[in-house]
């Protein structure tokens, strides 16, 4: 498996396939395109991919689905979106709700000043969930996060799994929990968790 930090240009046919998993995740809570992906990784923000050989069967979804076959059998299997901020160490100043953080989904070039980094979305093929390929992306976000990002914050939904899936990777419970942060999601509430001693 390949983790590529930061990929401001993919082919085409990679970038639809990152489209269908997010959409196939978070697709009732915000549609992405093509054009609207490709303007997130052109931002100059921290994006984390996994790329990977496919299963036979993972290829054939794809030809079947999409009619799509890579010629080297590798497919996109996972992305982190990150942005920046300015939060000062208090996590509950992480911009709400997803809109102000994410400029309205098409993220935005790094701030000046920003202190603190947000993992805002991981999402991983269906086919390579509970794979460790999540593990792995934060792993890689920690590791290619910028000396002025002394902060590091999860925007995850507030599910009491997730939020223990984020401590078994070496964040810490802040308490803090923002009501409404993904209007329309399924768990409308995000839960911050802190990363920055990971």
């Amino acid at each position: 498996m390949q983790l590529l930090a930061s990929p401001s240009k993919l082919p085409e046919d990679e970038i639809f396939l990152l489209v269908q998993i997010l959409n196939g995740a978070w697709g009732a809570f915000f549609r992405a395109t093509p054009a609207l992906l490709s303007r997130r990784l052109a931002s100059g923000q921290l994006f984390l991919l996994a790329r990977g050989e496919a299963a036979p069967e993972e290829l054939e979804y794809v030809h079947a689905t999409y009619g799509l076959t890579p010629n080297d059998g590798v497919l996109p299997l996972g992305i982190l979106e990150t942005i920046d901020a300015v939060t000062g160490g208090a996590p509950a100043r992480v911009p709400v709700p997803y809109a102000a953080l994410t400029a309205e989904g098409r993220w935005r070039e790094p701030l000046s000043n920003a202190d603190t980094l947000v993992f805002v979305d991981l999402t991983t093929a269906a086919s390579r969930q509970r794979s460790g390929l999540g593990r792995d992306l934060v792993r890689c976000a920690l590791e290619h996060r910028k000396p002025h990002h002394k902060h590091v914050y999860t925007y995850t939904p507030n599910v009491p799994a997730l939020r223990e899936w984020h401590v078994k990777r070496g964040a810490r419970e802040t308490g803090v929990v923002l009501p409404g942060a993904r209007p329309g999601h399924s768990v409308p509430d995000g839960a911050l968790m802190d990363y920055s001693a990971a």
